[in-house]
């Protein structure tokens, strides 16, 4: 099943708690039942970002490896 996300959020490349700040920052621009794709290619954040969201509420859809070590996290939000 194809899941079109309404955003898309590059975090590649980039250094530890700024994947977590970025990825809050987008969620509080979007709607409750949107979806936002983030893009990581780095295997610790693949963990800690699913976990961070999940513990604010957001729910996970579905994690797709895109790559060698890279990702496409699947994020629905929800009410904030």
């Amino acid at each position: 099943m194809t899941i079109e996300p309404n955003e898309i959020l590059d975090v590649r490349n980039e250094i530890c708690s700024f994947r977590e700040i970025r990825t809050l920052k987008k969620i509080k621009q979007m709607k409750p039942g949107e979806i936002l794709a983030i893009l990581v290619d780095y295997p610790l954040a693949l963990e800690r970002i699913p976990s961070f969201l999940e513990k604010k509420g957001h729910i996970i859809l579905r994690i797709d490896k895109t790559g060698t070590c890279e990702w496409k996290i699947l994020v629905k939000i929800q009410g904030k």
